[in-house]
C-alpha cells in the first residue's frame, strides 16, 4: 500500500531533545482496512447495497460508514492489502462507482511533532508588533538570518509587498479562510478572534482536539492579528480562519490522518461555505478522489508543492499541487535572497508560484513563535493574497483570482525554469490585477443575443464589450461567439474601443474621420483554414503611409482601420494589402492589443518572461507574453498559446473586455 506523506518543517535555533520514539511509534495508527468508494450520483441505499451484494466477504454484506454525501467507506476488517485491492478493482469496474480506491494514512515529517513540544524562541522584540522587523516575506529590507547550518542575507524588496497590498485592503472578517490542517490554537495571542469556527473530522465526531504547531503556524501566517503590540502580523489579518481538523499531532511522531479523511475535511469546508482552503500538506498518489474532492470545492484551493527537494513533472508530482486543475495553486518556496532553498519542490509543469519559505517567523503553541520552514509556510501566503483579492473583487470568478496569482506575480531569475509563471507571489499587483474596473460581471446586464446564455464561457466578455459599444451583434440578432473574427471586424471593433477612451478625431495630433459605433458589421467571412504566418502576413509594428488598395473608400470598415494605421495599430504586409476579409490569428489578437495599449498609455513594455512554450519561434512571441504581463490573454492551457489558431468571436471579446480594464487600470479609460 502506497503510504502517502504530508510536508512540514518547523525548525528551532535551538537543540532538539533526544526523546523515547519507541512509545511514540505506537501511537501511529495503522492503515485503514477499507475501501473507499465515491458512487454515482443520485444511487440510494439500497442500489448501493446492489452493488455491495457482489463483493461480499463471507455471509453478510459489510456495513457502509459514510464520508461525504458521496462517497463511503466499505470497512473490510482483518483483509490484507491484495484482498483490499481486490475489492477496489470490482468495485471501480462497477458503473455505478465513480472511483473506489483503498484508504491509506496520510503522515507528517517527523520533525514538526518534536518542534511543537519545545520552547519556543527568544525572537527581538520591536516597536508595535515586534516581530514585524523579522518578517522578510512581508517587507524584505536586507534582514540576516542565521541557524545552526546556514546564514541567509536577504535582498531588499524580495517579499510579497504586502505593505502596499495594505493601502488597498487588509481584509474582510466576511472572508473566510479554511485551513486544512491539525487543530489551531486559538488561544494564542496573535490568533484571538481570528478563528471562528473549528470542526474536526478526525476522531469522534463533536470531540475536541489538542492545538497543533503546524495548523497554528499555517494559520499564523495567514491572519495573524496585528497593529497590537504583540508577536506578528499576518498578510491577511482581518480576515477570518475556519479551522478544518483532518491531522492529529502525535508527541514526537508524524502526525497522520487517511485519505477518507481529507475527503471529509474538503466537503466540511464547503458546507461552511469558505472562500479559499489552504493545503499545506501533500501525497505521493495521485488519488482521482482528492483529485474530484478539489475540483468540487468551488473555492480556490491553495496547496503546497513538498519539501523533497525534487524537481516534479506531470508524471511524477506530489498531490494535491500536482493536480491540473482551474482552482488550484500549487506553491514552492524561496528564501530571503530570492532563491529556491534545497529542500523545496519545483517543477514548471506543474509548480505555479513561489512565496517566502524559509526562517518565517510563526505562532508555536501557547503564547509564543517559532521559525518555520517549509513549503507549507509559503503556501499560506498565496492562500492570504487570494483572500485579500477575493475582499476586493468579490465578483470574480474563482478561475480569474487563481489566474491572476500567476499573471501578477514578479519574474525572479531562480523560479523561470522551476515554476510555471517564472515568479514570485506579488499581494499587490494581485488584489489591484484581479479587478475588473470596466467589465465586473455584477454591473453587467446579460447580452441581448439569441446565440449566447448565461453559461457560455465568454458571456461576460461579450456583455462587457456590447454594453461599452465596442460590438453591437449581428443585424440578425446574433453574436456569432464561435465563429471567427476578420481583420476588418477587428479594427472597427477597436476604434471603438478608442474613442471610448477619448480619442478625439478633431486632435490635429490624430487627423481620422469619426468612427460611428452605430455602424452594423458585415457579415462574418467564412473561416480560412489555419496557415502558417508568411513575411506578407501584416505583423509589423508601425503606420501606414495611407490607405490600403483592398480597402475601398466605401468599405464599412474604411474609417476605423484608417484610423489604427494612423496609429500604428495595424498596416499591411510587405504587397502593401490589408486584406481585410482574412481571419485573425491568437498572435495577430495579441499584437494589435497591445499597439493598442501602447497607443493610448504611452507605455512601451518589453515581456516580463517567456510565458508560453508554443510561441518561440512565433513573431508574435513577445506581444503574447506582454498582453500576458497586462492580463489580457490567457493560454489555451497554462502553458500554450496556439498563436496561429483562428480568433474566434467570443474569445475576442474576452481578450477586448481585459483590454479594457487593464486600460482602467492605467487610469485611460472611467471604470
Amino acid at each position: 500500500m502506497a503510504l502517502l506523506v504530508v510536508l512540514a518543517l518547523l525548525v528551532v535555533s535551538t537543540p532538539v531533545d533526544a526523546r523515547d520514539t519507541d512509545a511514540v511509534h505506537a501511537e501511529v495508527r495503522r492503515a485503514p482496512e477499507q475501501v473507499l468508494v465515491r458512487w454515482a450520483d443520485h444511487l440510494d441505499v439500497d442500489e448501493r447495497a446492489a452493488v455491495l451484494a457482489g463483493v461480499r466477504r463471507g455471509t453478510s454484506a459489510p456495513e457502509l460508514v459514510p464520508i461525504t454525501a458521496r462517497v463511503d467507506a466499505l470497512p473490510l476488517p482483518g483483509a490484507g492489502a491484495g484482498e483490499l485491492a481486490r475489492v477496489a478493482r470490482a468495485l471501480a469496474a462497477d458503473p455505478r462507482v465513480e472511483f473506489a480506491e483503498v484508504d491509506r494514512i496520510i503522515e507528517v515529517e517527523d520533525r514538526t511533532a518534536r518542534v511543537a513540544r519545545q520552547a519556543a524562541p527568544q525572537l527581538a522584540p520591536l516597536p508595535d508588533d515586534p516581530l514585524f522587523g523579522l518578517q522578510w516575506g512581508l517587507r524584505n529590507t536586507g534582514q540576516r538570518y542565521e541557524s545552526a547550518t546556514s546564514t541567509v542575507i536577504g535582498e531588499p524588496g524580495i517579499d510579497v509587498r504586502a505593505l502596499e497590498a495594505w493601502t488597498l485592503t487588509r481584509g474582510d472578517p466576511g472572508i473566510r479562510v479554511a485551513v486544512i490542517d491539525t487543530a489551531i490554537d486559538a488561544d494564542h495571542p496573535d490568533l484571538e478572534g481570528a478563528v471562528v469556527e473549528q470542526r474536526s473530522t478526525v476522531g469522534t465526531p463533536g470531540e475536541a482536539t489538542d492545538p497543533g504547531v503546524h495548523g497554528t503556524a499555517v494559520a499564523g501566517v495567514i491572519a495573524a492579528r496585528g497593529r497590537d503590540g504583540f508577536g506578528m502580523i499576518g498578510l491577511a489579518p482581518e480576515v477570518s480562519i475556519v479551522s478544518v481538523v483532518a491531522f492529529e499531532e502525535l508527541a514526537a511522531r508524524a502526525s497522520t490522518t487517511t485519505l477518507g479523511t481529507i475527503l471529509a475535511a474538503f466537503e466540511v469546508a464547503s458546507v461552511l461555505e469558505v472562500d479559499v482552503i489552504n493545503a499545506s500538506w501533500v501525497t505521493s498518489d495521485p488519488s482521482p478522489l482528492l483529485l474530484t474532492a478539489v475540483a468540487d470545492a468551488g473555492v480556490p484551493v491553495v496547496a503546497a508543492s513538498g519539501n523533497e527537494g525534487a524537481v516534479l513533472t506531470a508524471d511524477t508530482g506530489r498531490f494535491p499541487a500536482g493536480f491540473t486543475l482551474p482552482n488550484l495553486v500549487a506553491v514552492t518556496a524561496i528564501d530571503p535572497s530570492g532563491r529556491v532553498p534545497s529542500f523545496a519542490n519545483v517543477g514548471a509543469e506543474v509548480i505555479d508560484v513561489a512565496a517566502p519559505g524559509v526562517f518565517i517567523a510563526t505562532p508555536g503553541l501557547g503564547s509564543g513563535h517559532v521559525w518555520a520552514e517549509g513549503t507549507s509556510f509559503a503556501a499560506p501566503f498565496v492562500t492570504a493574497a487570494v483572500a485579500l483579492a477575493i475582499e476586493v473583487a468579490p465578483y470574480a470568478s474563482v478561475e480569474d483570482v487563481v489566474d491572476a496569482v500567476s499573471w501578477t506575480s514578479r519574474p525572479l531569475p531562480s523560479l523561470q525554469r522551476t515554476t510555471r509563471s517564472g515568479g514570485v507571489l506579488d499581494a499587490a499587483a494581485l488584489v489591484r490585477g484581479v479587478q475588473r474596473p470596466v467589465c465586473r460581471p455584477d454591473r453587467l446586464s446579460a447580452p441581448q443575443f439569441t446565440d449566447v446564455d448565461d453559461a457560455a464561457v465568454h458571456r461576460d466578455g461579450i456583455a462587457c464589450v456590447a454594453g461599452n459599444g465596442i460590438s453591437v451583434g449581428r443585424q440578425d440578432g446574433t453574436f456569432g461567439p464561435d465563429e471567427p473574427v476578420t481583420r476588418a471586424q477587428l479594427a472597427t471593433f477597436l476604434a471603438r474601443l478608442l474613442v471610448l477612451a477619448g480619442v478625439d478625431p478633431d486632435d490635429p495630433v490624430l487627423p481620422v474621420v469619426p468612427v460611428d459605433p452605430e455602424v452594423p458589421e458585415t457579415p462574418d467571412a467564412p473561416e480560412t483554414p489555419d496557415a502558417p504566418e508568411t513575411p506578407s502576413t501584416p505583423t509589423a509594428l508601425g503606420p501606414s503611409d495611407g490607405g490600403f488598395p483592398d480597402v475601398p473608400d466605401d468599405n464599412v470598415h474604411a474609417p476605423s482601420i484608417e484610423l489604427l494605421a494612423r496609429l500604428g495599430i495595424v498596416e499591411g504586409g510587405s504587397d502593401g494589402l490589408f486584406r481585410p476579409d482574412e481571419v485573425v490569428a491568437r498572435g495577430q489578437m495579441a499584437s494589435v492589443l497591445v499597439r493598442t495599449h501602447l497607443a493610448l498609455t504611452g507605455i512601451e513594455r518589453d515581456p516580463s518572461r517567456r510565458w508560453f512554450v508554443d510561441t518561440t519561434l512565433n513573431v508574435h512571441a513577445d506581444a503574447a507574453d506582454v498582453a500576458r504581463d497586462l492580463g489580457i490573454v490567457r493560454g489555451v492551457t497554462r502553458s500554450q498559446y496556439l498563436p496561429g489558431a483562428p480568433t474566434r468571436r467570443g474569445q475576442m471579446a474576452s481578450f477586448l473586455a481585459r483590454a479594457m480594464d487593464a486600460l482602467a487600470r492605467e487610469g485611460v479609460i472611467l471604470g
